[in-house]
């Protein structure tokens, strides 16, 4: 894999080491009731409690799953109310 930032290899040895699972989590986790977010902002709060946001998936399409979505700064991140 090429990089231009040195900062991706510190996230793949993070990724790829034995301690390390990859889970789906509620939204929840990250947004409050009512929330319209970007991903980068998601993955902010999510860095804020140690996680590492990858992608997303739709509530209503659970086949198609999204892995570094291209637009980070669009709002499109929605909370169910609680």
């Amino acid at each position: 894999m090429v990089a231009e930032d040195r900062t991706v290899l510190t996230v793949l040895n993070l990724l790829l080491s034995k301690d390390i699972s990859i889970e789906i989590k509620p939204s929840t986790l990250y947004l409050g009731a009512g929330d319209k977010l970007s991903f980068f902002v998601a993955a902010k709060r999510a860095q804020l409690i140690g996680h590492i946001l990858l992608g997303y998936q739709h509530k209503n399409n659970l086949d198609q799953l999204c892995i570094n979505p291209k637009d980070k700064v669009r709002g499109f991140f929605l909370a169910a109310n609680h």
